[in-house]
């Protein structure tokens, strides 16, 4: 018999989960940006890219997602959160291109974060652009504020307490509030008829 409560033990293995994760994608995005940054300027890769996004090869994939939110709601949203912000592309381009007066970027990896602070530095966007190296429950827990849209980008298949999150992410959206997610879906084999 354990002297640690159940619930501490839950706690404490969650946060090694979520410190693992963090040092993963530190160590990983250490060259990520500029494996990203490559690979997409690479024509065929951007082509196939933009294609199973917006469905056509000439079409920008980001540019495609920034069309959907003008076409969905009034331009520009107030305030943005975007949970696991990676390297921040995404995020400078929604208030480069007027999409969002305000984009608050979380993600657990201080790399990652650290290259999307000096993307949004050299892009001179800041303050309008910001990010944070936390886990994205937590800091959505300790927020009143409500937000415009909340935006998941390619993130939904890390995240282990997922409905916790979505929770968390529907109190935080304001009257009107949007959330967005992009999944990517891979079924090997064949679906039964």
């Amino acid at each position: 018999m354990s002297l640690i409560p159940e619930w501490l033990r839950k706690t404490t293995r969650r946060d090694r989960r979520i410190q693992a994760a963090a040092d993963y994608w530190s160590a990983a995005s250490g060259g990520l940006a500029d494996d990203v940054e490559y690979w997409m300027n690479v024509p065929a890769v951007r082509a196939t890219a933009n294609q199973r996004v917006s469905g056509e090869a000439g079409i920008d994939y980001l540019d495609y997602f920034l069309l959907l939110l003008g076409g969905l709601t009034t331009l520009p949203l107030g305030r943005v959160v975007s949970v696991g912000s990676g390297t921040g592309v995404l995020e400078c381009k929604l208030v480069d291109k007027g999409i969002a007066q305000k984009v608050i970027g979380l993600d657990v990896g201080a790399a990652c974060v650290s290259t999307a602070r000096q993307l949004a530095r050299t892009g001179g966007l800041e303050p309008a652009v910001e990010f944070h190296v936390v886990e994205a429950a937590r800091w959505l827990e300790s927020q009143d504020e409500p937000c415009d849209l909340i935006v998941f980008h390619g993130v939904l298949h890390h995240i282990e307490a997922l409905e916790e999150l979505l929770d968390l992410s529907a109190v935080r959206l304001g009257r009107g509030g949007r959330s967005r997610a992009r999944v990517r879906v891979r079924i090997r084999g064949t679906l039964p008829q």
